[in-house]
């Protein structure tokens, strides 16, 4: 519906991009820093050399996961074909990386995901400032709030780890818990200092659309139990 109208898409991208990175960014971020101790503890021992290769892709899932939108601000501004030619590059690209990173086992496919995910990205980046009105600030700038909360958050989870190790079991599943709630205290605590406009902005704008379905489900249920009505109960029968 606004595919002729550059601007409300730009507003819409950066609002989407705000949004997904507020997400991925703490979630991905705080799998790689506890997979050292989850893996060993929850899925044992023997899986423990998955746990560098898991780290590396949550950075290709950082990268991966804005892709799919990228995708559709293409396909919603009738760039269709640019779409289906990027496909195919990163197909070639993947299979590449793959073939040449197998040598090197598991760590280095993830590694050669990573880097094929990178060039994928500057690609498919560069396609849409060609054919749109988007900007490469426009997708790396909103992505700013969460790069800079979770780095707090990051920083959190590593020195409340250096301090907890000194009174609980450093490698036990109270260490385990102790580091995910503080990653999830301190990251909501970074966004309530820092309190970034965008993000103000995106919450209470998600605060007015909640209101707005609650008091039309509370009218509509309203509606409905008025139309309701109780059987008279004979006389005979209350006696």
């Amino acid at each position: 519906r606004i595919q002729d109208e550059p601007e409300r898409i730009r507003r819409a991208f950066r609002k989407l991009i705000l949004s997904i990175s507020l997400v991925s960014y703490p979630v991905l971020l705080l799998m790689a820093f506890v997979a050292p101790l989850f893996i060993p503890l929850v899925l044992g021992e023997k899986w423990s050399p998955s746990v560098l290769p898991l780290q590396i892709m949550c950075v290709a899932g950082l990268l991966r996961s804005m892709d799919p939108f990228l995708n559709s601000l293409l396909t919603a501004t009738g760039y269709v074909r640019s779409t289906v030619t990027r496909r195919a590059i990163e197909f070639g690209l993947l299979t590449l990386a793959a073939y040449l990173g197998v040598k090197h086992g598991i760590v280095g496919v993830s590694i050669a995901v990573v880097i094929a995910a990178v060039v994928v990205l500057f690609l498919m980046l560069s396609i849409i400032t060609r054919v749109t009105q988007v900007k490469w600030k426009d997708y790396f700038g909103p992505q700013v709030p969460a790069f800079v909360a979770t780095a707090g958050m990051f920083t959190a989870m590593y020195f409340g780890s250096k301090l907890l190790a000194m009174t609980i079991q450093p490698d036990g599943f109270l260490m385990l818990g102790a580091q995910m709630s503080i990653g999830a205290v301190s990251y909501i605590a970074m966004h309530f200092l820092l309190r970034f406009p965008s993000v103000v902005e995106l919450v209470q704008e998600l605060a007015g659309d909640t209101q707005g379905v609650v008091a039309r489900l509370k009218k509509k249920m309203g509606r409905k139990s008025k139309k309701v009505t109780v059987a008279p109960v004979p006389k005979s029968e209350t006696q």
